[in-house]
């Protein structure tokens, strides 16, 4: 099932519907903020979803961007935590050092300008 209104990466984001996990504020100014979207879709099996949204010094912080969401399906509700944090640690392992880098922010905004000038608004 889609949500409402599909948000796609690098969007602006709406309001915030589940309470945060975990925000981290990364050296390049780059904040990370991640929301737990999981659900119960049978029995006691879950559907573990979390969106990766950034906020830019560039912006002030006012903008919240959507970077991407991590999902795992059939999770038993003893094993939802454990999930969600293995979910988390593989993110960090593996897009860390990119979302770290000093000109990821002004190369973030550019490619949404890009973006947003082929689809014509």
């Amino acid at each position: 099932m889609m949500p409402a209104q599909a948000e796609m990466p690098g969007a602006p984001a709406s309001r915030p519907t589940k309470p945060l996990l975990v925000t981290q504020q990364l050296e390049n100014g780059l904040q990370l903020e991640f929301e737990d979207l999981s659900n119960r879709y049978y029995g006691d099996y879950h559907r573990v979803c979390i969106s990766i949204y950034c906020r830019l010094a560039e912006d002030d912080y006012q903008e919240r961007y959507l970077f991407t969401s991590l999902e795992k399906m059939a999770v038993a509700g003893g094993e939802l935590a454990a999930v969600k944090q293995q979910l988390m640690e593989q993110f960090d392992q593996r897009q860390r050092s990119y979302l770290a880098r000093p000109d990821f922010p002004r190369r973030f905004l550019a490619a949404r300008r890009l973006a947003s000038a082929r689809r014509g608004y």
